[in-house]
């Protein structure tokens, strides 16, 4: 199917959409009302019926590896994958984990897992692997799978591990099983395959049909910014309706999309998220699955410039700062890449000119808004104006609740900024084993703060002002201090790529206020000169008290957020210089 001339475009069925409110609102609380209702399908059913429907159609292919697959190759396999996993005497709750993995399997692996009930678990393993792989075993996996990228540290780590039971090896960990160039000591792909051959059709239908929608599909690590990983449950209901209802709102014609989307060796939310968009949406969708070259940490985009020409790629489900990148790249007149009709701005706060530079790039680019324990909002290029476009991050989707509240928890009205706060199916099942972390994050009533200040206009789009411990007013020796007001500023300076406040309380003064910046590559600026362009931008008691520039910002989780608790540290360990 071609994507056709854009004024023949044919609206998809408006019914699995839900609007901006009508009636201008009062009160910053709006309900996503919409006329179809939530699907009641588990991941494995969504697989079985595409697969049923057009068997031949090739639904995902991986580059690096020249591989493609399609809905029957899919189905097939991860039912091979799925025979293997009960032969080992697995049970619906158990845990598999991968790793290196960024070919194929990847796919196979997690719908074979799911479709049985099993959890499936991608951590990005980052360096150094000997601090970071017991983090990642915090999830108790059952089986481990280790992929063709798997590194040689991550081997060696592997090998001391499972030779010695006291290396902090998992009780519940029964296998490693290397799918390629399977090193001594451990179990091969080709083996575990064959294991499964023993089990029947029947055993694994009636295994299939105990999973239900509420059951946990996948666990995602964050880490936010304290450092303290946190492992995060979603359930088939928030995989299956996450994208049912994101892709109705991010292409709302029957338009035929070729999706590019980072590998899980890079990523995790944005490769569960686009896979299962895939198979949802499979009559209209080709996912291609990217390089593991595409990072967060690399400021070279020509391999992204590179996927989007060599495949014909409409649609990119990546990071803001790539884009921003790409578009700012000399190289990019050297590419083609017109089939980009739009990208997904996620993660963080993307400032109003450069998101106005994406979407004059790519036209139907959206702005999708939530954290991993769930998604809240997204704009619409239907329903959100081009001011909304703009300075907003959308509005609830169907069936979700949003509102914005004070000190108190009580809703506030139209216009007046507080804490976003949203309920419904796109929330997080739980905590992995943490009732009482998962208790006081959803409350009695569901709710989950996000940490976000915002402020919701009268048709329940949402504008963000920052993050809430950025948004709390310190004080100097009576003086109040705005972080938000010395980001904004700290941004503004040419040689500046990342601003962090810290305040460090002191029994004397109130707070030591500390702005920590990290420079563009190349850029020249002293700490003191820094001091002299506050000084000629804001008002003194405005001011941060204290100036830091590091080499770079510290960082925690597979997508780098700033370490704010490492920072702390730093700010301490200054001021006692």
């Amino acid at each position: 199917m071609e994507n056709g001339d854009s004024t023949q475009k044919k609206m998809k069925d408006s019914s699995r959409e839900s609007r901006p409110a009508d009636t201008p609102l009062t009160q910053s609380y709006y309900h996503g009302v919409c006329p179809t209702p939530l699907s009641g399908r588990t991941l494995g059913q969504v697989l079985e019926m595409a697969a049923i429907h057009d068997p031949n159609h090739v639904i995902c292919k991986v580059p690096d590896y020249n591989q493609e697959i399609t809905l029957g190759e899919l189905y097939q396999r991860s039912r091979a994958v799925a025979k293997g996993l009960i032969a080992m005497g697995l049970r619906k709750g158990d845990v598999i984990m991968t790793t290196g993995m960024a070919d194929m399997e990847s796919v196979v692996l997690f719908y074979g897992t799911v479709s049985i009930g099993l959890i499936m678990h991608q951590p990005c393993m980052r360096n150094p692997v000997d601090r970071y792989l017991p983090k990642t075993l915090k999830a108790d996996p059952s089986v481990l799978f280790v992929g063709p990228e798997a590194s040689d540290g991550l081997t060696e780590e592997l090998k001391k591990m499972w030779s010695s039971p006291v290396s902090g090896r998992s009780d519940t960990l029964k296998d490693i099983i290397y799918t390629a160039n399977t090193p001594d000591g451990f179990s091969t792909y080709s083996e575990f395959l064959k294991r499964g051959e023993t089990v029947t059709d029947d055993t694994l239908k009636q295994t299939s049909n105990k999973v239900t929608t509420e059951d946990t599909a996948f666990i995602i690590t964050t880490s936010g910014s304290s450092g303290e990983a946190k492992l995060v449950c979603q359930s088939h209901c928030y995989a299956v309706n996450c994208s049912k209802f994101t892709n109705t709102r991010r292409n709302p014609y029957d338009n035929f999309d070729v999706v590019g989307v980072r590998n899980p060796t890079t990523d995790d939310i944005q490769f569960f998220i686009s896979l299962t968009q895939a198979l949802y949406w499979w009559n209209e969708s080709l996912l291609i699955i990217l390089s593991s070259k595409i990072e967060f940490y690399n400021d070279d985009v020509t391999c992204l410039l590179e996927g989007i020409q060599n495949h014909r790629m409409t649609w990119y489900s990546g990071y803001p700062f790539e884009l921003i990148k790409m578009l700012g790249s000399p190289d990019l007149h050297k590419y083609d890449i017109s089939s980009l009709r739009g990208v997904m701005l996620t993660s963080y706060i993307v400032s109003p000119e450069d998101k106005h530079r994406l979407q004059q790039a790519f036209p139907e680019t959206t702005t999708s808004y939530g954290a991993s324990e769930a998604i809240v909002s997204m704009t619409s290029t239907v329903y959100s104006s081009e001011s909304q476009k703009i300075e907003s991050v959308g509005y609830p989707f169907p069936h979700a609740e949003v509102k914005i509240v004070g000190d108190d928890d009580e809703v506030l009205p139209i216009g007046k900024a507080g804490e976003v706060c949203t309920r419904g199916w796109f929330t997080f099942s739980s905590y992995y084993k943490d009732p009482e972390m998962t208790s006081k994050t959803k409350g009695m009533t569901g709710w989950v703060h996000l940490g976000d200040i915002g402020i919701m206009d009268t048709t329940g789009h949402i504008q963000l002002v920052g993050r809430k411990e950025d948004c709390v007013v310190f004080k100097h020796t009576g003086d109040k201090v705005y972080p938000s007001l010395i980001l904004e500023t700290a941004k503004k300076h040419l040689a500046v790529k990342e601003a962090k406040v810290i305040g460090i309380e002191d029994s004397l003064i109130g707070h030591e206020v500390c702005l920590f910046v990290e420079l563009h590559p190349g850029a020249q600026l002293t700490e003191k000169q820094l001091q002299d362009y506050f000084n000629t931008e804001l008002l003194v008691l405005e001011c941060p008290t204290r100036y830091f520039i590091l080499d770079a910002m510290p960082r925690v989780g597979a997508r780098g957020k700033v370490h704010n608790q490492r920072l702390k540290e730093i700010a301490v360990s200054k001021l006692k210089d």
